[in-house]
């Protein structure tokens, strides 16, 4: 989830594709709890969970300059052309998938500067932050992630709404047994209870 969207990427459907897998597999790991996820806006896959604690890391330029010419073996030259390609596609992708802006302060709830504390500092913050009230699951944080699951499961097959393990439904078709098709499929993720269908049968233009 790091790179910009390529012109397969941007065909009708593999965006939302894309992201029910991503969810879905993400989900199984958090039901864990005690989860550390680094990745690229990662915690934009899991909205309404309010215990997941959202952190950005940032380092100004020179920190960052030195820490790609280390890893990468670059010349400084090179080490700022890669970090601005790199800032290119991570706001490119974040734009395709999200539609927001991946350096909005508003989608986080802290952000550490490493230019300005070590790395063990950091680590540090972080892990006091997890043991406070406001980021420990409750029960409706943890109904919230047991929906957002069982949606993410389901939605890579099909469009759902879950809610406490009633699964419902909803789209048109014009082939009939695809409602049939579409419940059976439900019925066999872990976790569904109730399947209710809301498809309806959009018939044909007869042919002239």
């Amino acid at each position: 989830m790091e790179k910009r969207p390529s012109f397969w990427h941007r065909m009708v459907g593999e965006r939302t594709a894309h992201l029910a897998c991503v969810r879905a597999a993400l989900c199984e790991q958090v039901r864990a709890d005690n989860l550390v996820f680094h990745g690229l806006a990662g915690h934009l896959l899991l909205p309404g969970i309010a215990h997941v604690l959202r952190v950005r890391v940032i380092a100004d330029l020179d920190y960052r300059i030195k820490a790609a010419r280390e890893q990468q073996g670059l010349r400084p030259v090179e080490a700022m052309a890669y970090i601005e390609k790199v800032d290119k596609e991570r706001r490119q992708w974040i734009r395709f998938l999200f539609d927001v802006e991946w350096d909005d302060p508003n989608l986080y709830d802290v952000i550490l500067n490493l230019s300005r504390m070590s790395l063990g500092t950091a680590c540090e913050m972080v892990a006091r932050l997890t043991e406070q009230g406001e980021f420990k699951a409750t029960a409706d944080s943890q109904r919230a992630l047991e929906n957002l699951t069982l949606a993410s499961r389901a939605d890579v097959a099909m469009k759902v709404v879950a809610e406490n393990g009633i699964v419902t439904i909803s789209g048109e078709t014009r082939w009939q047994p695809l409602n049939e098709v579409v419940e059976a499929v439900a019925r066999q993720v872990d976790g569904v209870t109730e399947v209710r269908s809301e498809v309806v049968f959009i018939p044909s233009a007869p042919s002239t």
